[in-house]
This record gives structure tokens, C-alpha cells and sequence, in this order.
């Protein structure tokens, strides 16, 4: 009886060992890491479902923002959970969304890892927008949008 006592005891010191490191562990700027790399892993899989399923309302929704922007400020950041924030904007799960004259991004994460959605104005076709994918590596182009949307590979028409 005793030696199942001592046993028992054991077994809970070990567990209480274990839930206080574990803690600890979150606690600690290091405990923070595996967050970071799930949170990181999760959102980039929100990007590519939003590309795959509603880039176009994405990208439209984006160069509705810019309305928001005050006429004397060049950039502002809203929260995805601000009250103006377009459905299609909040469906992705952002983090913010920073609004610029000629650009609007969407960014999905930070830190050592930047990624999200950018919509920026074509520098040679002012009445063009260009949605890319960015990240720490560059900037990938996916669409253009107009009153239509055209697939990056597929050139204006009697343009470049």
C-alpha cells in the first residue's frame, strides 16, 4: 500500500513537473518560437486559400480602402476587425492592412517573416492595379486587375 502511495505521488510530482515546464516554457522568449512557426505555417495557408478561392474580391476590396485614406495623409494602418473593413478583407484572417495612395497590403504575418497580399498601382498604366504576393524574397505578380480581371501571364491588349 505504501509503495502504491509512493508510486502515485511520484507520478503526480511528474506531472506537475512537466505542466509547470511546459509553462515556463511559454513564457519565456523562447517558448514563444513554436507559436510563431504554427501561427506563420497557418496564415500562409490562408493566403493561398484566399489566392485559390476570391482574389479578385480581395483585390477589389482593396482599392475600395483606399477611400478611407484622409486627402492630407499618405499612409494609415487599420485592424482587419475595424468596422469599414471589407468581408472579403476580414475572411482572410489578417493581420492589418496598411493604405497608401498608390498601394494598399495586406499582411498575413510579421517578424522574420513578412508575407501577405499587396495591390499596387501599374506605374505605366495608371488605370491598372497589380496584385502580387509578397514575402521576404520578393514580390510575385498573380494578377492585373481593370474593369476585368486578366491573368498575370496574359498581356493588356494593345499594350506592352
Amino acid at each position: 500500500m505504501r509503495q502504491m502511495k509512493a508510486t502515485k505521488k511520484k507520478w503526480m510530482m511528474g506531472c506537475g513537473g512537466c505542466l509547470v515546464a511546459l509553462v515556463a516554457m511559454f513564457l519565456t522568449p523562447l517558448g514563444i518560437i513554436p507559436y510563431g512557426l504554427y501561427h506563420g505555417l497557418m496564415q500562409r495557408h490562408r493566403l493561398e486559400k484566399a489566392i485559390e478561392k476570391n482574389l479578385p474580391e480581395i483585390a477589389r476590396a482593396c482599392i475600395s480602402l483606399r477611400q478611407f485614406l484622409p486627402t492630407n495623409e499618405w499612409f494609415m494602418s487599420v485592424n482587419r476587425d475595424d468596422p469599414r473593413m471589407p468581408e472579403a478583407i476580414k475572411r482572410t484572417k489578417c493581420r492589418n492592412v496598411c493604405i497608401r495612395q498608390d498601394m494598399v497590403e495586406i499582411e498575413m504575418h510579421g517578424g522574420f517573416d513578412h508575407f501577405g497580399i499587396r495591390v499596387r498601382r501599374d506605374e505605366e498604366q495608371t488605370n491598372e492595379w497589380q496584385v502580387l504576393r509578397y514575402r521576404e524574397g520578393g514580390d510575385k505578380l498573380l494578377i492585373t486587375i481593370t474593369n476585368e480581371v486578366r491573368a498575370s501571364n496574359q498581356p493588356p491588349e494593345g499594350t506592352r
